[in-house]
């Protein structure tokens, strides 16, 4: 195995590229996130992985394209530290009849191997012969046909070991002439990682460069969309009100003690502060966001925090009754790294208590994007949750906001600074047709907020 860094600046978060067959790093030279460094493995010969290659970082997210879906699973088994990982257009078992590419097919593609059978291999991989012709510079331009014979070797005879890699995300090009659709399908659907399964029109090459960008979060984005949004938010944010008042509920109806030191993340315009601190009258405040917010009149010390809540958590001194958040922590990339923070920045009996959201929140938009956001499950945050809490409690609910045009839709999404991470540039004809209409003709958006709260558990 070959590896090549991208980027290496001393992050502390790392984007992992498994390359594909027939691929080296020079294909992945565009792929980038701000924050992270990037390292790309290819050329599988073997699946002998230096683990001190990722052991330094706090976060790191898998992206497996093909072949090196099934690389990865063989050569990161027991790695730790495996924050995210996404399968692209590839399985865990490459040469199989049922869950990979059938096996004569696969075997005959070694066996026959020369320049010509490679070429057409490799355009086969894309949609189109202009998308091969734009890709052909970045493919290698000698490549090595044994080392290759070899490669597929190694994949058909190497079974993976369970338990493998627990996949956060499967993605399935339907039109995939490498990989079949209805193998992959099969591959992952009750796969053991509960993953969850993306499929999209496509080919077997897809731009992962958006898949990166589209699940990692970019803070200063989404600082700079929120901070833009401030003195339009509490006017338009009716979704995010509704939320921020249910979690007070939860809060106030759960016993907690009152008067204790609070910690709110994202406290924003102050909307959810003004209603937790009505719940539990808290002695002090502390208030940290991505951006500087406006200082509140609360009756109450209260200090402002700058800077990504995330990181800010991880090196806190500090110790809090209460550590709490409404629509924020979605953005964060290591939502279980955040929870075992939290856990330990609390008192005794200390309690978290959050909003976040779950798969198909705004799911309007889901078929627009090149890679839906990454929104964690239920049983996924409960099962974190568990970890480091008890008195576990969670719910998902939906809430459905309409509006009189599908421009005004936008303009909410827009004045409330949500869409938060996302660079993707859509066109407004296809957002537009995307939003759908109720019964009465109105144009709504479905908002699916996921709570929780929890106790810390004794030390």
């Amino acid at each position: 195995m070959k590896y090549k860094w991208l980027r290496c600046d001393g992050n502390s978060r790392l984007v992992l590229l498994f390359a594909g067959w027939g691929t080296d790093a020079s294909y992945y030279d565009g792929i980038s996130a701000e924050g992270w460094d990037v390292l790309v493995c290819y050329d599988f010969d073997d699946y002998e992985f230096d683990t001190s290659l990722t052991s330094r970082y706090d976060t790191v997210y898998l992206y497996a394209w093909s072949l090196g879906v099934h690389a990865a699973a063989c050569a990161l088994r027991g790695v730790k530290n495996i924050t995210a990982a996404f399968a692209i257009n590839g399985t865990e078992h490459p040469c199989d009849d049922g869950r990979g590419i059938p096996a004569a097919v696969f075997l005959g593609t070694r066996d026959n191997l020369d320049m010509r059978n490679l070429t057409k291999f490799c355009k086969r991989m894309f949609a189109s012969s202009a998308d091969y012709a734009q890709a052909a510079e970045r493919l290698p331009q000698s490549p090595d046909i044994e080392a290759l014979k070899r490669q597929l070797t190694v994949a058909s005879t190497t079974e993976v070991k369970e338990p493998a890699l627990f996949w956060t995300r499967a993605y399935i090009s339907a039109s995939d002439r490498i990989f079949p659709a209805a193998a992959q399908r099969m591959a992952w659907t009750d796969h053991p990682s509960g993953c969850e399964v993306c499929e999209r029109e496509g080919a077997h090459a897809v731009n992962i460069a958006k898949i990166v960008a589209s699940t990692i979060p970019n803070p200063r984005l989404v600082g700079r969309k929120f901070e833009a949004s401030v003195p339009t938010y509490d006017a338009n944010a009716t979704a995010q009100r509704m939320i921020a008042s249910r979690l007070a509920a939860i809060v106030g109806g759960s016993g907690v003690a009152h008067g204790g030191r609070m910690l709110e993340i994202g406290q924003g315009t102050g909307l959810s502060t003004r209603m937790f601190a009505e719940q539990l009258t808290p002695s002090e405040i502390d208030c940290v966001d991505l951006y500087r917010t406006p200082e509140l009149q609360l009756g109450v010390t209260a200090r402002y925090h700058t800077g990504d809540a995330e990181r800010w958590v991880a090196e806190a001194e500090g110790c809090w009754d209460y550590i709490l958040s409404a629509s924020a922590i979605q953005w964060f990339a290591d939502l279980r790294g955040f929870i075992r923070n939290a856990s330990l920045r609390l008192s005794e009996n200390g309690v978290l208590a959050c909003s976040t959201f779950a798969p198909g929140n705004l799911g309007e938009f889901d078929a627009l994007r090149p890679s839906p956001m990454l929104y964690r499950t239920q049983e996924c945050i409960r099962g974190w949750l568990e970890e480091f809490f008890v008195h576990v409690e969670t719910s998902v609910e939906d809430i459905r906001v309409t509006f009189p045009t599908a421009k005004d839709a936008l303009m909410h999404l827009r004045l409330t600074g949500v869409g938060g991470s996302s660079n993707t540039k859509l066109g407004m004809g296809p957002l537009i047709d995307a939003i759908p209409r109720d019964e009465h003709g109105r144009c709504y958006l479905t908002y699916r907020p996921l709570y929780f709260i929890a106790q810390r558990k004794r030390r």
